[in-house]
């Protein structure tokens, strides 16, 4: 018999066995192909030990807490009183201009070897769904990035009601400062009516490619939000300004060990005189200045001009975060 529930206690032995099964997969397909043949009838439990160097049992034990835990959400796959696959996600909480929505993400959906290719994945992934839709108001997600990335997996969401909706690039920097045409300085309170213009206009072109996030930023996007803006430490705002004219507007934002590009807007008379490009260019110089060797944007997927231009850039994608398309509660509170 197949069940797919919410993991026990109970299921702790089965999780660890399916999640060290998992872990040894994941690690083989990792290695360089000439090292994976020289693997093959080896003990790759204890390969991986002696390569990775950490405690298994450690790891095992703290899967059990991740399964189990409150601030993620799971179901396992049951059948005949075996665990053959899990769904594993987590819980984001997004501030939009105000707006808090739930993004539930998947990051770890498993299938065992013996079960694969006879539809269960499909089976495991829409029993989660219904049951994040029944449960939850929020909408999902999952990111597949450079390692997991490829066309099986994305073809596996796709069929499964998900639409590639974003893109994230990177750029690993230079050494040398990045040219920049224009006179790009930091944004200042007074700077609001111009920035706030270039805002909605980025939002409204948005709505071409998601018409349900962006629906009346115009109202909340206060000059009382602008400003709490300025003053997040980790939060830089810089502005292209032509003849006492705000032509464009960048956002930088630190987090953590990472630094990444928002909120990139050009006034349309001053479209396609390289206005983007030395914001970018900034953007890339302050990264540099800061310790930096890398720096990441994200855009929509069906927004052409944006990919074309971040390749352009030289930028490379390096993740594809896929959006479920199926009916799903409201994702506001």
């Amino acid at each position: 018999m197949l069940i797919v529930k919410k993991p026990t206690v109970a299921d702790s032995e089965g999780i660890r066995a399916i999640f060290l099964e998992y872990q040894i997969e994941a690690f083989f397909n990792n290695l360089p192909p000439a090292l994976r043949r020289m693997t093959y009838g080896m003990n790759m439990n204890d390969l991986m030990k002696d390569m990775a160097n950490f405690s298994h049992d450690d790891i095992l034990d703290s899967c059990i807490d991740d399964f189990l835990a409150e601030r993620n959400r799971c179901v396992v796959m049951e059948k005949d009183g075996k665990i053959i696959g899990y769904c594993l996600a987590s819980v984001e909480i997004v501030n939009h201009f105000g707006t808090i929505k739930r993004i539930i993400g998947i990051g770890e959906i498993y299938i065992n070897k013996t079960y694969r290719y006879k539809g269960f994945g499909s089976k495991l992934l829409i029993a989660f769904i219904k049951s994040m839709n029944k449960n939850e108001e929020c909408s999902i997600a999952t990111v597949l990035n450079e390692q997991k990335y490829n066309p099986s997996i994305a073809n596996f969401f796709e069929k499964n009601g998900f639409m590639l909706e974003k893109l994230g690039y990177k750029l690993k920097l230079g050494k040398k400062e990045y040219k920049v045409d224009y006179t790009i300085r930091d944004a200042v309170p007074g700077d609001y009516e111009g920035y706030k213009k270039l805002v909605i206009s980025m939002y409204e072109s948005f709505k071409n490619f998601d018409a349900n996030i962006y629906n009346g930023v115009e109202v909340v996007y206060s000059e009382g939000f602008y400003l709490q803006e300025l003053r997040e430490p980790d939060t830089h705002h810089f502005v292209c300004e032509i003849d006492n004219d705000i032509a464009g507007i960048c956002m930088v934002q630190e987090d953590e060990d990472d630094i990444s590009i928002h909120t990139v807007s050009v006034a349309d008379k001053y479209a396609k005189r390289g206005i983007a490009t030395s914001l970018y260019h900034s953007a890339f110089n302050f990264a540099m200045e800061n310790g930096y060797s890398e720096i990441s944007a994200v855009v929509f997927a069906q927004n052409n001009a944006a990919r074309k231009f971040h390749e352009h850039m030289k930028m490379r994608p390096v993740t594809h975060r896929y959006k479920y398309q199926g009916g799903l509660r409201p994702t506001t509170q």
